[in-house]
Protein backbone atom coordinates (compact mmCIF):
# COMPACT_ATOMS: atom_id res chain seq x y z
CA UNK A 1 0.00 0.00 0.00
CA UNK A 2 1.24 3.28 -0.58
CA UNK A 3 2.22 5.73 1.95
CA UNK A 4 -0.22 8.52 0.25
CA UNK A 5 -3.03 6.33 1.79
CA UNK A 6 -1.83 5.91 5.32
CA UNK A 7 -4.08 6.12 8.26
CA UNK A 8 -4.71 9.70 9.66
CA UNK A 9 -3.08 10.38 13.31
CA UNK A 10 -4.71 12.95 14.91
CA UNK A 11 -2.37 13.79 17.68
CA UNK A 12 0.74 14.12 15.39
CA UNK A 13 -1.54 16.59 13.01
CA UNK A 14 -2.15 18.26 15.94
CA UNK A 15 1.54 18.19 17.06
CA UNK A 16 2.52 19.78 13.48
CA UNK A 17 -0.10 22.47 13.58
CA UNK A 18 0.87 23.66 16.94
CA UNK A 19 4.96 23.50 15.73
CA UNK A 20 4.04 25.46 12.68
CA UNK A 21 1.99 28.46 14.82
CA UNK A 22 4.92 28.23 17.37
CA UNK A 23 7.19 29.20 14.55
CA UNK A 24 5.34 31.67 13.09
CA UNK A 25 4.98 33.37 16.47
CA UNK A 26 8.93 33.41 16.41
CA UNK A 27 8.91 35.37 13.67
CA UNK A 28 6.32 37.39 14.49
CA UNK A 29 8.28 38.29 17.61
CA UNK A 30 11.59 38.69 15.98
CA UNK A 31 9.75 40.95 13.44
CA UNK A 32 8.32 42.76 16.65
CA UNK A 33 11.06 43.26 19.15
CA UNK A 34 13.43 45.76 17.67
CA UNK A 35 10.78 48.11 16.97
CA UNK A 36 9.34 48.00 20.62
CA UNK A 37 13.58 47.73 21.96
CA UNK A 38 14.46 50.94 20.20
CA UNK A 39 11.69 52.72 22.33
CA UNK A 40 12.79 51.91 26.00
CA UNK A 41 15.83 54.09 27.66
CA UNK A 42 18.25 53.80 29.75
CA UNK A 43 18.65 56.08 32.75
CA UNK A 44 20.74 58.71 31.50
CA UNK A 45 21.37 61.25 34.78
CA UNK A 46 21.97 59.72 37.86
CA UNK A 47 22.39 61.80 41.01
CA UNK A 48 22.92 60.55 44.92
CA UNK A 49 23.28 62.29 48.18
CA UNK A 50 23.61 60.72 51.63
CA UNK A 51 19.74 59.42 51.10
CA UNK A 52 18.84 59.27 48.19
CA UNK A 53 19.39 58.50 44.62
CA UNK A 54 17.62 59.94 41.43
CA UNK A 55 17.20 59.00 37.98
CA UNK A 56 16.30 60.58 34.82
CA UNK A 57 14.73 58.26 33.09
CA UNK A 58 11.40 58.32 30.11
CA UNK A 59 10.70 61.72 31.11
CA UNK A 60 10.39 61.08 34.38
CA UNK A 61 12.62 61.61 37.61
CA UNK A 62 12.35 58.21 39.68
CA UNK A 63 13.52 58.51 43.23
CA UNK A 64 15.61 55.76 44.78
CA UNK A 65 16.80 55.09 48.40
CA UNK A 66 20.59 53.99 48.61
CA UNK A 67 19.49 50.22 48.04
CA UNK A 68 17.89 50.98 44.88
CA UNK A 69 14.55 50.28 46.12
CA UNK A 70 11.93 52.70 43.93
CA UNK A 71 10.08 55.23 46.41
CA UNK A 72 8.80 58.20 44.09
CA UNK A 73 8.41 59.13 40.56
CA UNK A 74 7.53 62.63 39.36
CA UNK A 75 7.01 63.37 35.46
CA UNK A 76 8.99 65.83 34.23
CA UNK A 77 6.62 68.13 32.94
CA UNK A 78 4.37 67.81 36.21
CA UNK A 79 7.07 69.63 37.43
CA UNK A 80 7.30 72.15 35.39
CA UNK A 81 10.29 71.08 33.23
CA UNK A 82 9.36 71.52 29.42
CA UNK A 83 12.34 69.50 27.82
CA UNK A 84 14.85 66.81 28.80
CA UNK A 85 17.11 67.38 31.36
CA UNK A 86 20.75 67.50 30.15
CA UNK A 87 22.18 67.61 34.13
CA UNK A 88 20.89 67.09 37.29
CA UNK A 89 22.56 67.67 41.02
CA UNK A 90 21.31 66.78 44.47
CA UNK A 91 22.49 68.80 47.11
CA UNK A 92 22.99 67.20 50.55
CA UNK A 93 20.15 69.86 51.62
CA UNK A 94 18.13 68.29 49.37
CA UNK A 95 17.81 70.96 46.99
CA UNK A 96 17.32 69.45 42.88
CA UNK A 97 19.13 71.26 40.17
CA UNK A 98 17.89 70.58 36.90
CA UNK A 99 19.65 71.59 33.78
CA UNK A 100 17.73 71.97 30.39
CA UNK A 101 19.26 72.83 26.90
CA UNK A 102 15.94 73.79 25.00
CA UNK A 103 15.10 76.08 26.17
CA UNK A 104 18.69 77.32 28.54
CA UNK A 105 17.86 77.07 31.77
CA UNK A 106 18.33 75.86 35.58
CA UNK A 107 15.39 74.56 37.46
CA UNK A 108 15.69 74.34 41.47
CA UNK A 109 13.51 71.76 43.18
CA UNK A 110 13.24 71.52 46.84
CA UNK A 111 12.65 68.21 47.39
CA UNK A 112 10.48 66.11 49.02
CA UNK A 113 7.34 67.44 47.18
CA UNK A 114 9.82 68.81 44.01
CA UNK A 115 8.44 71.95 43.89
CA UNK A 116 10.44 73.36 40.73
CA UNK A 117 11.47 76.80 39.91
CA UNK A 118 13.68 78.37 37.37
CA UNK A 119 16.59 80.17 38.79
CA UNK A 120 16.83 83.52 37.65
CA UNK A 121 20.37 84.95 36.23
CA UNK A 122 23.07 85.93 37.66
CA UNK A 123 23.11 82.68 39.20
CA UNK A 124 22.57 83.06 43.75
CA UNK A 125 25.46 82.51 46.00
CA UNK A 126 26.02 78.95 47.00
CA UNK A 127 24.42 77.13 43.51
CA UNK A 128 27.55 77.90 41.36
CA UNK A 129 29.67 74.54 41.07
CA UNK A 130 32.96 76.10 42.79
CA UNK A 131 36.32 74.05 41.66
Amino acid sequence: MSDLFKQYHPAKATVAILCMLLFLVCLGLVAWAPNKGATVNGPVHIAANAAHVLVTLNDEILVLDTNGALQERYALEALGIGSYPIDLRLQDDGTLLVATQRPARLNICDYPGCQCRVVEYPVPPGLAHSP
